[in-house]
């Protein structure tokens, strides 16, 4: 279905502007699947301003250094109004059969039991996720520890092995195996610790993240012993572990 039903898009003032001073090179931009951006030596560049979605600012919301901004969605809005854009799209998916009163009726129903079973019954958080006790967390043996947890406890294992990167990163996706494989076979002494800052950004600042993925690697004080961005070949990282003294 088009957005822009009867409307050219280069006529349509949305797509994503980058402040250099305030861009980390964090790079999640560069995910954007409309190949909006192109990398160059200075960082990520908005290279194809019309293949951006109208109303979509996913990019500006998981900016690290929150450096992309977006016009006034309001703007367009009325831009939509007043070439009754609405209207034309809403006609287009009733005759395609997409907006009849059971499918409405349908939808309206799986809608409130997703709210109800990601909410909970009194509106608040039922994923462990978003838990943000006052107990600190820690993995357990032999598994890998998905969080957005900041107050991690290092002191148990010789080595925790942070991740920093985002499920639906290529590169990122690369390291799953090895990390789940990692939290396998040294489950006694080291710990896999993994952070996507797409869902929460405050970790990839926490440890100054400017390039996904990045491990970083804490000894049992909490002190950095090592950092590696990108990926991260298997026999290379269980070189830094060994060295810390990690065993099998």
């Amino acid at each position: 279905m088009a957005w822009l039903t009867g409307y050219p898009r280069d006529k349509i003032d949305w797509f994503p502007t980058i402040d250099r001073e305030k861009c980390v090179k964090c790079a999640i931009c560069m995910n954007c699947g409309r190949n909006v951006f192109a990398w160059t030596k200075e960082g990520a560049e908005v290279v194809r301003p019309n293949n951006c979605i109208v109303g979509c600012s996913t990019c500006a919301h998981l900016c690290l250094g929150e450096a992309i901004t977006f016009p006034d969605l309001q703007r367009v809005r009325e831009i939509y109004r007043k070439n009754g854009i609405w209207a034309k799209i809403k006609k287009q998916l009733k005759e395609e059969g997409k907006l009849t009163l059971s499918k409405m009726i349908a939808l309206g129903i799986v809608l409130a039991l997703t709210l109800f079973s990601v909410a909970g019954p009194h509106g608040t958080a039922a994923s462990a996720y978003s838990d943000q006790s006052k107990t600190s967390v820690r993995a357990i043996k032999g598994e890998v520890l998905v969080t957005n947890r900041l107050d991690v406890d290092f002191s148990t294992f010789k080595v925790t092995f942070i991740e920093i990167g985002a499920d639906r990163c290529i590169p990122c996706k690369k390291m799953q195996p090895i990390m789940k494989e990692i939290a396998a076979e040294f489950a006694e002494d080291v710990q896999v610790v993994f952070y996507d800052v797409w869902k929460d950004p405050e970790p990839g600042r926490k440890y100054g993240i400017q390039l996904i993925p990045t491990q970083v690697f804490v000894d049992a004080d909490g002190k950095e012993v090592h950092r590696h961005v990108g990926f991260f070949p298997k026999e290379q990282l269980v070189a830094v572990l060994v060295k810390q003294g990690a065993k099998k």
